[in-house]
């Protein structure tokens, strides 16, 4: 599996999506590295279904992967930044079902759950060193936030809240801009060569 950048002209208003320009898919395809199969890929947003098409990476006839875009991954409904956004959410001080209902409402994804938000909250919180490292490693635009407005639980373990915390201020420039999420996945999948979530 690749991750691509969307090219910035990108449409999300299309029903149908590639991460490649068609100039790129045509020098891909002449080198031998993709064919003309795709593989299709759900993805909802703003009250809607995309289908995100993903050409297939080849390595002479065996196919070896496929080239997906930054915001779409593998298996997961929506784009990747609105589960981060969701868990800044959360660290924020919002419960998880009112964190799902500002998603719901902000992306128009009725049926984003706060068991998502647990789920990708559990699985961030695991990968938080990491993703602080790859957050420290650019200089993000400043946040209209400041990294005060954490807000921690009592119940957590002091394991749990420090872990939290580095989390929270590799979010936190995503309440100002959740499309930024995009470029968090991507450089994280560039150095560990592991999806984020």
């Amino acid at each position: 599996m690749n991750i691509s950048l969307v090219p910035a002209e990108c449409n999300m208003e299309n029903t149908f999506l590639c991460p490649l320009t068609p100039e790129e898919f045509v020098i891909f395809q002449n080198k031998g590295l993709i064919v003309v199969k795709k593989r299709t890929y759900r993805l909802v947003l703003n009250h809607r279904e995309i289908q995100v098409e993903c050409p297939v990476l080849m390595d002479g006839k065996s196919a070896v992967g496929v080239i997906l875009p930054a915001f779409k991954l593998p298996y997961r409904p929506y784009p990747c930044y609105v589960y981060l956004f969701a868990v800044a959410l959360y660290l924020m001080g919002d419960s998880m079902r009112k964190a799902a209902l500002k998603v719901q409402k902000k992306f128009g994804i009725p049926r984003f759950s706060h068991s998502t938000v647990s789920r990708t909250w559990a699985i961030l919180l695991a990968k938080s060193d990491l993703l602080y490292s790859v957050q420290e490693s650019d200089t993000p635009e400043k946040s209209l936030l400041e990294p005060s407005a954490f807000s921690e639980r009592i119940v957590w373990s002091h394991e749990k809240k420090e872990a939290a915390h580095r989390l929270f201020k590799s979010l936190i420039h995503l309440l100002n801009n959740p499309e930024d999420g995009m470029w968090l996945v991507y450089r994280y999948f560039v150095r560990y060569r592991r999806l984020l979530i």
